[in-house]
């Protein structure tokens, strides 16, 4: 497995998830590197609460991060994304989408 820095601290990527594109909706597709990876199946989907001591700031909910693991399936051009495993986070504090690990 490949690990990207922990979730917030990841890569940024630009997520498809239905016509949102938020943590409630299953992502369908992502952007890494210039290349545009489609979801095949949801592995898991879960919710955390941030560290303590983000958990509260001035009175504001909890800090939740939004995980999938999802399988892409590989692309039909040569120049095509391969297909894999990635743990995409949804990190409410930072307002964004990360890949958190690559899984080999």
């Amino acid at each position: 497995m490949s690990r990207l820095p922990e979730a917030g601290r990841g890569e940024p990527i630009e997520v498809r998830a239905g016509t949102r594109t938020c943590a409630s909706a299953t992502p369908q597709s992502f952007s890494w590197r210039e290349r545009q990876y489609d979801v095949a199946a949801v592995l898991d989907h879960w919710v955390e609460s941030g560290p303590w001591w983000r958990r509260f700031s001035g009175g504001e909910a909890i800090v939740q991060l939004h995980w999938w693991r999802v399988e892409t399936r590989p692309g039909r051009e040569s120049s095509a994304a391969p297909g894999g495993v990635f743990d995409l986070c949804w990190d409410e504090a930072a307002n964004r989408w990360v890949l958190a690990r690559v899984h080999d």
